[in-house]
């Protein structure tokens, strides 16, 4: 069975500088946290300082988290459907304009604002709020979609995390203090009944493994990220086909045994580079990313054992720059990287040929 990642959802705090207009828009008036939304057509690289806070994609659809909203795009990134999730509300809290992170389960899409987790039932035309009782401002999919996730606690390293299996109707909170977490939660991985999380400050974290549903928790991080001179944690998680993956600035940790034991995986394997920041499974293959050029992109087709690197265009290196795990996503033969802070690098095709979009 094959696991794709679950996603964080992150609390930001800027504020949209200014809308996007043109052709169609639909307003719908919701009673639940009275809010107006708004859906139009536009070309999204008329928003070349837009900045865009992560990507996903889900059946051929790429969708961008940015500043003012949610971008749509059909085509590859050739044109965007932008979608401004607007709050009403006097307290700056209450506005919903920088999304951090979106992502949908089925024929749900769900985004992530500075005060809870957005949920559509239509692509984005229509939103709701979809949060637990519990104060939260990340949200991640599992694998099977089974579950749905959402961090606990204020500000941006939040402390444990609630989940959900009824879709938003009820929530379960796993609190974890700081003897098992070294940072906030940023991932959560559910594979039948155990849970792996990632948890991360600044440049550290670690991954703590779960058996019985998130009740005890065992620290399972790699022993060359938590000790000696290379202490500095891992920088992604990926669960893909019962492996662990582990990136860091050393090369990807790859375990087959549930992180009892990992073994690391290099240039001396194919990585195209050892400072690897981000990671992301089309179905396939795994992919690796880095700010390191060149090397910036490498792929695994087993699992991670073993890479091939592939070269990307100077346009491409020049807008990866401390990329992130929600700024990084693939599915079948389409990659999406966000740049920092402004644009999206898309490939069709694997990796051979890319087009970058919004810079």
């Amino acid at each position: 069975m094959t696991q794709s990642p679950a996603i964080l959802i992150s609390e930001t705090g800027e504020l949209m500088n200014q809308l996007r207009q043109y052709v169609v828009m639909v307003i719908v008036l919701f009673a639940l946290g009275a809010c107006s939304h708004k859906a139009q057509v536009a070309s999204f690289s008329s928003t070349a300082t837009l900045k865009i806070n992560g990507v996903s994609i889900n059946q051929g659809k790429i969708y961008a988290a940015t500043q003012s909203g949610v971008s749509v795009s059909t085509d590859n990134g050739a044109t965007w459907r932008s979608v401004s999730l607007g709050c009403n509300g006097t307290n700056v809290q209450n506005n919903c304009y920088d999304v951090s992170v979106v992502f949908a389960i089925g024929t749900k899409l769900y985004a992530g604002v500075n005060n809870g987790l957005m949920m559509s039932p239509n692509d984005g035309y229509s939103w709701q709020f979809s949060q637990p009782a519990v104060t939260g401002y990340w949200a991640m999919p599992s694998p099977s979609s089974q579950y749905l996730f959402i961090a606990n606690g204020v500000g941006i390293f939040p402390k444990g995390f609630s989940y959900s299996t009824d879709n938003a109707g009820t929530w379960t909170n796993i609190p974890m203090q700081d003897a098992y977490s070294n940072g906030g939660v940023q991932k959560v991985y559910a594979v039948g009944g155990t849970f792996y999380a990632f948890t991360a400050q600044l440049f550290n974290g670690d991954i703590q493994k779960s058996t019985d549903q998130g009740g005890t928790w065992t620290d399972i991080t790699p022993t060359q990220l938590t000790s000696g001179a290379g202490q500095d944690g891992p920088t992604d998680v990926m669960v893909v086909n019962g492996n662990l993956l582990a990136s860091s600035s050393h090369g990807v940790f790859v375990s087959s045994d549930g992180g009892q034991t990992w073994s690391l995986k290099t240039t001396a394997n194919g990585l195209g580079a050892n400072s690897i920041d981000a990671l992301a499974f089309d179905g396939t293959r795994v992919w690796a990313l880095s700010d390191s050029y060149p090397g910036g992109l490498s792929y695994s087709s087993d699992n991670g054992a073993t890479w091939t690197a592939v070269a990307l265009p100077a346009n491409v290196e020049s807008l990866i720059f401390y990329p992130s795990w929600r700024g990084f996503t693939a599915e079948g033969n389409l990659l999406a990287i966000a740049g920092n802070p402004t644009g999206i690098a898309i490939s069709s095709d694997a990796g051979v040929t890319w087009s970058v979009v919004g810079k």
